[in-house]
C-alpha cells in the first residue's frame, strides 16, 4: 500500500474518522479500526459518511479503537523487532 499505511495512521491519530479501501494490508494496519468498504461505488460511500454522523454512538466507538490501534504502533518496539529479524536473517 503506498506509504505503507503511514497516512492512514496519521490520520487516526490526528481524530480523523477513517474510511479506507478495505485490501488486505490496510485491514491489517488498521485492525479493522476504521471504516472499511470494498466497492468504489462513491454514492454508497456518501450514504457510510451520512451515517457515520448520525451514529454519534458508532463514530465515538470507531474514534476510540482508531486511538488504540495508534497506540499499539507507538508502543511498539520497533528498534527490538528489527534486531531480531535482522539476527534471523544471518
Amino acid at each position: 500500500h503506498e506509504g505503507f499505511g503511514i497516512p492512514i495512521l496519521e490520520a487516526m491519530g490526528s481524530g480523523c474518522l477513517v474510511f479506507a479501501y478495505a485490501q488486505e494490508a490496510v485491514s491489517e494496519i488498521t485492525g479493522g479500526n476504521c471504516i472499511l468498504f470494498k466497492e468504489k461505488k462513491f454514492p454508497d460511500l456518501a450514504e457510510l459518511l451520512d451515517l457515520s454522523l448520525e451514529k454519534e454512538n458508532l463514530k465515538i466507538k470507531i474514534l476510540e479503537n482508531q486511538t488504540k490501534t495508534v497506540n499499539f504502533f507507538n508502543n511498539f518496539d520497533h528498534k527490538n523487532f528489527i534486531a531480531r529479524s535482522l539476527n534471523y536473517i544471518k
